[in-house]
């Protein structure tokens, strides 16, 4: 997949430019990127809400139109949600709270899960339009819980509590509640990362390997690919199929792709570098974005089952520090969210490419 990316010098990447994108609707003021591989693509500073200064994207709607995340703001840092109508608007805190972080969104835009401050403690929330934002409460004996990731349809959330002496994975519906998938049975440091669009793969951190659950199996470590141990799994596709994330042997990192049927395992990029990490697939596991890190410098970047690869590039800045992350993408690819360093601090950005 990853033959056509190839480093040539400093950030520039070489590409064959074969993937298909429609436009999405965007009503934010965007400009060209710096160090993108591509022609006919935007970036759009989604903002900070009021008195902040930073913001973070986490994850997009499958239509691209309903961006979720993080930002700093005079009451602290608060979840938001960001639509091309409302532009970005603060969740508020559970009661007794002071800050709050999203984390993932259903394919609608609709639900939202993530974490927030509460006169009890630290609270995995999950918030409509109708309900607000809700706690999902705290396993018996745990001190703290964060919801991580949302199946398609809104009703399975996944993510991890922490107690005194274990942090573990959880899957959480309306009709079971809050349940443990069985992580502290294998490691008592582990969390529930992704889900797919289903609910019915479960992928996140064990120790510091990858696993995934299924009900019929239960949580199982991911193998290695070519003598590489797999750390972290961010996400899966709409069925399970496939699972990305992040690889590490000694200091350096790669990007995976582990497929169920056991052929086609990837590690990526081919060339040496400092570190790569895939953070989110598209539904019929087409596309995949995430970051990768050069010398001192992490840009953006995309990748299709077609062997297209490319920089999403980055806020112009001159100067200081330079950095950007793919979060999550649209079901389409159209449509890419995530955060960028910038001349007015780190903000949560949105990429818009066009065919």
């Amino acid at each position: 997949m990853f033959d056509f990316f190839r480093l040539t010098t400093g950030l520039t990447f070489v590409f064959a430019a074969e993937l298909l994108f429609v436009s999405g609707a965007v009503s934010e003021p965007c400009v060209t990127p710096s160090d993108s591989s591509f022609d006919a693509i935007q970036i759009c500073d989604l903002g900070v809400l009021s008195g902040g200064s930073s913001s973070f994207s986490k994850a997009v709607s499958e239509d691209g139109r309903v961006v979720v995340g993080v930002s700093d703001s005079s009451e602290g840092e608060r979840a938001f949600r960001w639509t091309e109508e409302q532009g970005m608007v603060d969740l508020g805190v559970l009661p007794g709270g002071d800050e709050s972080m999203a984390m993932d969104v259903s394919a609608d835009g609709k639900v939202v899960v993530g974490h927030s401050d509460s006169a009890d403690g630290r609270r995995a929330f999950v918030w409509t339009e109708e309900s607000g934002m809700v706690s999902l409460g705290v396993g018996d004996g745990y001190e703290s819980s964060g919801a991580h990731a949302i199946s398609a349809d809104g009703r399975i959330i996944a993510g991890a509590v922490r107690g005194a002496k274990a942090r573990i994975g959880f899957r959480w519906s309306a009709d079971s509640g809050m349940v443990s998938i069985g992580t502290e049975e294998l490691h008592p440091d582990s969390a529930a990362l992704g889900i797919s669009d289903d609910g019915s793969v479960i992928v996140g951190r064990l120790g510091s390997r990858a696993f995934q659950w299924t009900e019929g199996s239960g949580v199982e470590r991911l193998g290695e690919i070519n003598g590489k141990p797999l750390l972290t799994a961010h996400d899966a596709s709409s069925d399970g199929a496939v699972i990305v994330g992040e690889a590490v042997k000694f200091t350096r990192s790669k990007a995976f792709v582990w497929r169920q049927t056991g052929q086609g395992h990837e590690l990526m990029p081919s060339v040496d570098v400092r570190s790569a990490v895939l953070m989110a697939v598209n539904p019929d596991a087409t596309q995949f974005v995430g970051a990768i890190g050069v010398q001192d410098t992490r840009i953006a970047f995309i990748v299709s089952n077609s062997g297209s690869s490319g920089l999403l590039g980055r806020l112009p800045k001159e100067g200081g520090y330079i950095s950007s992350k793919a979060q999550d993408l649209s079901a389409d690819g159209s449509v890419v969210v995530g955060s960028s360093s910038g001349p007015d601090g780190n903000r949560a950005v949105l990429w818009r490419l066009e065919r």
